[in-house]
């Protein structure tokens, strides 16, 4: 990956001064509509120390010193995320035939398909639980998703969801490393050799999770569920999961996924 302090952000002469070839897209923080979000939190934390401090003097309680710490929350954390995402509005991915330019706050980074050795791809599970005012609860989760590239030199990358549409410009990269990826692991295949994918690893005669072994013709399914992070393994005969991995665990899941097919004939 190269780096250099650029002189200009046009994508189409970086484009031109890196030798990528044609611009495909373009990947930017969505900025608008974050800080108007956090701005909403902001005034509301606001109006809350405003309340707190008309009733100051009028209530005999903790209830106005509860209500500004709570204010104050609401101004604090949301104001340093304005801040946050105010200095990220310079952030850029240009995304072109050959690779992709990231351009930072003070730096350019050049990274090209054929550098890229390993393509991460982790999805953090977040739950939240919640009590409404006659004690039911309820249960919400979110899934926060990341893509970190690893490169030739072992400079790493990385790409989270400060840039919209993130899963797209995740996928873009996936597909165009593996084609450049999939010779080597398929040779390793062919040589009857095992192709290590993290805790998964493929043989000609079956396919291993660590120490478990699933020979090829009792394999019943395997669903990458890239949305909510994990790779679930079934088997002929069994009524539940052979195995689940984490997303995250595996490398290139793209790769892992083309010789998968290979073998099976089956796109998981």
């Amino acid at each position: 990956m190269q780096a250099s302090s650029s002189i200009t952000n046009d994508p189409l002469l970086l484009g031109s001064q890196y030798e990528l070839g044609d611009l495909r897209a373009t990947y930017k923080p969505s900025t608008t509509c974050m800080i108007i979000v956090l701005a909403i939190f902001v005034a509301m934390g606001v109006l809350a120390i405003l309340f707190s401090m008309a009733f100051a003097f009028t209530m005999n309680s903790f209830f106005p010193l509860i209500v500004t710490a709570i204010g104050l929350i609401f101004v604090i954390f949301p104001g340093v995320g304005i801040v946050q995402t105010y200095r990220n509005r310079v952030l850029r991915v240009f995304v072109y035939d050959a690779g992709l330019l990231y351009l930072g706050r003070t730096s350019t980074q050049v990274v090209r398909w054929q550098n890229i050795q390993v393509v991460w791809h982790n999805v953090i599970v977040q739950t939240h639980t919640s009590t409404d005012g006659e004690g039911h609860t309820s249960t919400s989760t979110t899934y926060k998703h990341i893509y970190i590239l690893t490169l030739n030199d072992g400079v790493t990358l990385k790409l989270d969801e400060t840039f919209a549409k993130l899963r797209e410009l995740g996928k873009t990269i996936e597909v165009e490393t593996a084609p450049l990826l999939f010779p080597m692991a398929m040779s390793t295949y062919q040589a009857y050799q095992t192709v290590q994918f993290g805790p998964l690893s493929l043989t000609p005669h079956a396919l291993y999770h660590r120490n478990n072994m699933l020979p090829w013709n009792e394999l019943k399914s395997i669903n990458i569920d890239e949305s909510h992070g994990s790779i679930v393994i079934k088997k002929h005969g069994k009524l539940f999961r052979w195995a689940s991995v984490s997303l995250g665990d595996v490398p290139n899941v793209e790769v892992f996924r083309m010789l998968v097919q290979h073998i099976t004939g089956t796109r998981p």
